[in-house]
């Protein structure tokens, strides 16, 4: 991947969180995946980016498994195994009136390792994705997004 294009995506996203959300600093690329590391979602997609948890919405509650998310937090601590522990996929919807928002459904343990870690951002996929798409996992509770 050129460095045109990971510094282009990077300004894009600086762009996108900062206007709205001064006080967090922006999502950065962090690195790219391997297809082992890839959800069917995310396959197509190679940049990882940090993003702040103060843009990802969340609508399902979770159900966590307390071991899980203990071996995950042991995981992301040591430098050797962190690189082992795929990104979330977050969609990453424009809506009606330009606004930028972030959905994450899967990836509840690697959500709640980094939050316990005290982490204000977490590696992330971008998926571009339109409101028919968050449609299909919210159905009629879909949000009016502006």
């Amino acid at each position: 991947m050129s460095a045109f294009l990971i510094s282009r995506t990077t300004l894009l996203l600086q762009r996108i969180v900062l206007p709205s959300l001064a006080m967090v600093s922006s999502p950065s690329l962090l690195s790219t995946t391997t297809e082992e590391q890839s959800s069917i979602h995310g396959r197509n997609v190679n940049e990882i980016h940090m993003v702040p948890f103060q843009v990802i919405t969340r609508p399902i509650p979770p159900v966590l498994d307390d071991k899980k998310v203990c071996s995950l937090i042991s995981a992301i601590s040591d430098e050797e195994n962190v690189k082992n522990v795929p990104p979330l996929d977050v969609l990453w919807i424009t809506g009606s009136e330009g606004g930028q928002y972030y959905f994450s459904f899967g990836g509840c343990h690697r959500y709640e390792a980094y939050k316990r870690i005290g982490a204000k951002e977490i590696p992330c996929k971008l998926i571009r994705s339109t409101i028919n798409d968050l449609r299909t996992y919210l159905g009629s509770s879909t949000p009016q997004l502006k």
